[in-house]
């Protein structure tokens, strides 16, 4: 999905595992991006061309009717996970998303797990959390990407072992057969169906992880250290199971209503 070079707009900090993307402005690049990929990422990438309904109006009327339908809280989780699939491409060249960003049933909480992607080369699927929300007043955007992350690996820890949650893999399998083609589907679909196989019956496996978090900061000044972040992330070593392979996202935007704005705009409300 695109180039590997970053829109205009965003810039991104690296440090081992961890990534930061630091959204400036709401560029006319990073637009026409949202543009030319949002019909694939909230239907599914494998499917969109052959549904006409699925056109770029009618994907941007239905986001615009789910974000509008939510409280504040509400509206900054999908603009966080949202972003997340966005950039995904960019910041994890080697995977492949096997998720869809809209609920299937209805216009709720997504029910499953926020993305999962596929290594084509290794012959694994990795699992993402995204959690999102603003700085209290006086919070430095640093403190709030740390809660948030924690609050993310532990999320998916409960998810990946719970033994009476087979909804969450039933959906995790429907995104994947809507999102990609063989020989990845046929990949993704029977590594799903052993992960969740295990999952009921108590026992756990290699967890590749991705934990992203979303901080909507009042202010540009207020921005997220990555080495301060790296500094304090010790706490995935501490639990149990334990991740095997884990990378971090940060996503930073100082106004999350430009991007509601922009989707209420393109949607013609």
């Amino acid at each position: 999905m695109g180039s590997n070079q970053l829109p205009d707009g965003v810039t991104l900090q690296t440090h081992a595992h961890c990534q930061i993307v630091i959204i400036e402005n709401l560029s006319a690049e990073l637009k026409e991006h949202i543009r030319e990929f949002i019909t694939a990422v909230c239907h599914g990438s494998a499917i969109v061309e052959t549904v006409p309904l699925w056109n770029y109006l009618n994907t941007m009327k239905e986001l615009n009717a789910r974000l509008q339908a939510k409280d504040r809280n509400g509206r900054v989780g999908m603009i966080g996970e949202l972003l997340t699939h966005i950039f995904a491409p960019y910041l994890l060249p080697h995977l492949v998303s096997s998720a869809i960003y809209f609920n299937k049933e209805e216009r709720n909480v997504k029910k499953g797990f926020d993305l999962t992607f596929f290594d084509e080369a290794k012959g694994d699927v990795w699992y993402a959390e995204v959690k999102s929300g603003s700085p209290s007043q006086g919070e430095m955007a640093t403190s709030k990407a740390v809660g948030l992350l924690k609050k993310a690996a532990s999320d998916l820890i409960e998810k990946l072992t719970s033994t009476d949650r087979m909804s969450l893999w039933n959906s995790a399998i429907f995104d994947a057969s809507v999102a990609l083609k063989d020989p990845a589907l046929t990949s993704v679909k029977h590594i799903l169906s052993n992960h969740a196989s295990l999952a009921a019956e108590g026992k756990t496996w290699d967890f590749h992880a991705i934990l992203t978090a979303g901080v909507f900061a009042h202010s540009v000044d207020n921005r997220i250290s990555i080495d301060s972040v790296t500094k304090k992330i010790d706490f995935t070593s501490k639990l149990e199971p334990k991740f095997v392979d884990e990378i971090l996202i940060t996503i930073q935007k100082s106004t999350f209503e430009a991007v509601v704005d922009f989707i209420a705009n393109e949607a013609g409300q």
